[in-house]
């Protein structure tokens, strides 16, 4: 994208956040969003005549089938033009391709967490229990609105548990098992999103935790799970009469698993048995009809700690992790075709939590390093496929951010390599510093974008270097860690205002010691000599 330049006198921003659009139809309209906090003129362009369609102050503006002849190659351009008569704008372009996969970040999730569990009620992602970074069990329910990108506390759970699964029904929310601590739990506890209360549902047969549950036709399936062995258990809960029945085992026992419905058919997939180090990529099918399993492909990557959610009719699996690696994996399953590696997302995680609403994957939450670790990233994967194959991996277009702070690994390239691990704790705090102060204001992402210009243009030899050569390496990792340090103090930034008077506090305590103090030590050489 060409926007997001600041000008001499304040930030001006025009940021479309797709590259590339699909032409919209008779049926469908598009709604393009806006990253600017000035209205900007949305005009169409064949390359030879502009047409204006009209202003958006909103953030968003609709397009519709009528509103243009559309043909492949068609400019979407949002601009602004300033005082100064300088002008702002992003290009994007529409195509009938309608293949595409991307990521977007969305308001942060207000508590830090992993092993969490989310469900969707009237566009509403609700996130439920998990644990802090003591392991301590957590009562939290938070719902994210999609439609306004905000958060909102809800009613807590009657327990503070961790590890559970949830469903919903008839707008109502099941969480069903988990731990209570360290002990296996029989509850289920029923919301009801109208009434904003808790009541005690019937109590599931087989205790368990790092458990997973569907619905298919009133029917709540309860999979898997851990009670000091992993279970293959299959138990169902018949919703019209709270009663509960066995029906046939999964061919294999696993806990911290992920499933998913197609077609009225459950897809119970990877998982581990007790460890990160017994990580499986089994892939199971079981039909409700005929009360029977099928085994299926397995996944590409064997791993537990993992989400499941499906994007029309395919199931997407997120994240995972070993004892020493958290997997930012992102591997699609089709029905009855294969398995495909999709775009990964932007920081590794597992006890995680995905769902869908409209179409778009939303994946929050869950630990960044190997073992207790949390966060509050919020960000939701798009992907739509319609060319003749899906193995087609070069026609699928990629329109998040293209700034190498999203790659994957997160970008910080000279205090991985000196510190050895992406998963080290200094890595950690910086890309945490990032995603949930600086790049959740408006003054933070000017830095960054402005930043990383500079950054990158010399960081990846710097890293090289810092392989290639132990002292080196030693003697960077001795320069950095006075700045990591001090860069901690950004933790405590929550506003705008204190993410500017904060970081320029840090700015000029850093001058302070990588200038000032060596300036005073050579004066003070000087004149002794």
């Amino acid at each position: 994208m060409i926007g997001l330049f600041p000008n001499t006198f304040g930030q001006n921003f025009v940021h479309l956040d797709q590259e590339i659009y699909v032409i919209p139809t008779p049926e469908t309209p598009l709604t393009i969003f806006i990253d600017s906090p000035v209205e900007v003129t949305i005009s169409l362009s064949d390359n030879e005549i502009e047409t204006i369609l009209g202003q958006t102050s909103s953030g968003k503006f609709v397009i519709y089938y009528e509103d243009y002849d559309f043909v492949d190659g068609t400019k979407l351009i949002a601009k602004y033009v300033d005082n100064d008569q300088k002008e702002w704008k992003d290009i994007s372009i529409f195509s009938k391709k309608t293949s595409y996969e991307f990521w977007k970040k969305y308001e942060s999730m207000p508590t830090a967490r992993t092993e969490i569990v989310s469900v969707v009620v009237d566009k509403k992602i609700y996130v439920i229990g998990g644990y802090d970074i003591d392991k301590n069990g957590l009562n939290v329910v938070e719902a994210f609105d999609v439609e306004n990108n905000s958060w909102e506390v809800i009613t807590p759970l009657p327990k503070k548990i961790h590890h559970v699964s949830a469903v919903t029904h008839n707008e109502k929310i099941y969480v069903i098992g988990g731990y209570d601590c360290c002990k296996p739990l029989d509850d289920v506890f029923i919301f009801d999103t109208k009434m904003n209360s808790w009541q005690k549902g019937p109590s599931l047969p087989t205790p368990r935790g790092a458990l997973t549950a569907q619905v298919i036709n009133d029917k709540i399936y309860v999979l898997g799970g851990q009670n000091k062995v992993s279970l293959s258990t299959n138990e169902v809960l018949d919703i019209s009469t709270g009663l509960w029945e066995t029906k046939q085992n999964m061919p294999t026992p696993r806990e911290h698993l992920a499933s998913a419905v197609v077609d009225e058919k459950l897809y119970v997939i990877g998982g581990r048995d007790l460890n990160p180090g017994n990580n499986l990529a089994k892939n199971e099918r079981y039909d409700p009809d005929s009360d029977s399993w099928e085994t299926l492909e397995d996944m590409p990557t064997p791993r537990g700690g993992i989400s499941a959610a499906t994007l029309n009719d395919t199931i997407f699996v997120f994240g995972g992790e070993t004892w020493t690696e958290t997997y930012a994996k992102n591997e699609q399953y089709i029905p009855d075709i294969g398995w495909f590696s999709r775009q990964p997302m932007n920081m590794p995680r597992h006890g995680l939590a995905a769902s869908t609403v409209g179409e778009e994957i939303f994946v929050i939450g869950g630990g960044i390093a190997a073992g207790i670790s949390l966060s509050k990233i919020n960000e939701s994967y798009s992907y739509k496929n319609n060319l003749d194959s899906p193995l087609l991996e070069n026609e699928i277009f990629n329109s998040y951010n293209t700034n190498p702070q999203y790659e994957e690994g997160g970008g910080c390239l000279i205090a991985t390599a000196a510190y050895g691990s992406e998963l080290t704790p200094q890595v950690q705090m910086l890309r945490e510093i990032r995603d949930n102060q600086l790049l959740q204001t408006e003054s933070g992402t000017v830095f960054i974008g402005m930043f990383n210009d500079i950054y990158y243009s010399f960081s990846p030899t710097i890293a090289d270097m810092e392989r290639e050569n132990p002292m080196f390496k030693e003697v960077v990792k001795l320069a950095i860690t006075p700045m990591i340090s001090t860069l901690s103090l950004m933790e405590n930034a929550e506003s705008e205002s204190e993410v500017l008077s904060i970081g320029l506090s840090v700015i000029a305590l850093n001058l302070g010691m990588y200038l000032g103090i060596p300036s005073i030590v050579v004066v003070g050489l000087r004149r002794i000599i």
